[in-house]
């Protein structure tokens, strides 16, 4: 009976692996919105096939990477997760409420279409929930090291 492998952690050819399949994907991604969007899908039909595919490719590439990474590299993304991830997600709630709620901001949201005001809101809950994650996971991190 051979001995197991011992563990290795992921190195920098691992990491421009990673990279390389991340623009890969994002060059397929560009590429076929530009080949789909004059056929019958349409400017939003490609968009909504082209970023089902990119999702598939980034769980595919996320999988790949998680099966390599060793426990406390996982323990600190899954903590990041709930303790950065969840209260930024909530205070971007809070803030697209009050956005939307507030007076004051009628007259500024006045030039916006709504399709426009979704996509805003998103993205401000999205960017302060990884703010949020990306500070709880330096805060493992530090207090470990």
């Amino acid at each position: 009976m051979s001995d197991p492998k011992p563990y290795r952690a992921p190195g920098f050819r691992s990491f421009l692996a990673v990279m390389g399949l991340s623009l890969l994907l994002g060059l397929i991604m560009g590429l076929g919105s530009i080949f789909l969007q004059d056929t019958a899908l349409g400017d939003a039909g490609a968009a909504l096939v082209m970023a089902s595919v990119g999702m598939i490719g980034i769980i595919a590439i996320v999988v790949l990477w998680w099966r390599r990474v060793d426990e406390a590299a996982r323990e600190a993304h899954k903590w990041a997760w709930w303790w950065g991830g969840s209260p930024g997600m909530a205070v971007g709630g809070i803030g697209v409420m009050a956005l939307i709620n507030g007076d004051w901001a009628d007259a500024w949201l006045a030039g916006f279409e709504p399709d426009t005001l979704v996509a805003l809101g998103v993205g401000f809950v999205l960017i302060v929930q990884i703010l949020g994650y990306t500070l709880a996971w330096l805060w493992w991190w530090a207090v470990r090291r």
